[in-house]
């Protein structure tokens, strides 16, 4: 796995308008810690689950400003988890987080009722997009949405 440069990347802690509480959740163990890291340094809180039935339980409990979901995971996939989330009403935008980067994957998470995708390798610039325009601030040009249907 690449080595990613924390230093490297603005650290925003100071201008965002609303620091965000933001569930990771993947089963794979360097892709959570990438993650939480990225979503420190942009100045924002990060819990994490191993799978979508720890993600449902905790989603139950604590209100999340995003929840970022990876689709493949054992015990309860990312879609078994979503189905949850939005039967139980848990309002928090969710992201699909997926290493299926094909265009069917991408048109299946919208179907499914993702309100985000991004495809591994994540792109940075795209996710702190996202992250400044749920927090408060304006939104960049580089946002990743439903293609049209």
């Amino acid at each position: 796995m690449d080595m990613i440069n924390l230093t490297s990347m603005n650290n925003t802690a100071d201008t965002i308008a609303h620091n965000l509480t933001i569930l990771v959740v993947d089963d794979n163990h360097d892709m959570r810690e990438i993650m939480e890291e990225i979503i420190i340094c942009y100045g924002h809180r990060s819990d994490s689950a191993t799978n979508g039935q720890e993600a449902v339980k905790m989603a139950m409990i604590k209100k999340y400003d995003l929840i970022l979901m990876d689709i493949q995971m054992p015990v309860m996939d990312g879609f078994q988890a979503l189905e949850i989330l939005k039967r139980n009403h848990v309002t928090a935008p969710v992201a699909a987080l997926t290493a299926h980067n094909l265009t069917v994957d991408q048109v299946r998470c919208f179907a499914a009722g993702f309100d985000y995708y991004f495809s591994k390798p994540i792109n940075f610039k795209v996710f702190k997009a996202l992250l400044d325009s749920l927090s408060g601030q304006r939104l960049e040009t580089y946002q990743e949405r439903s293609p049209a249907l």
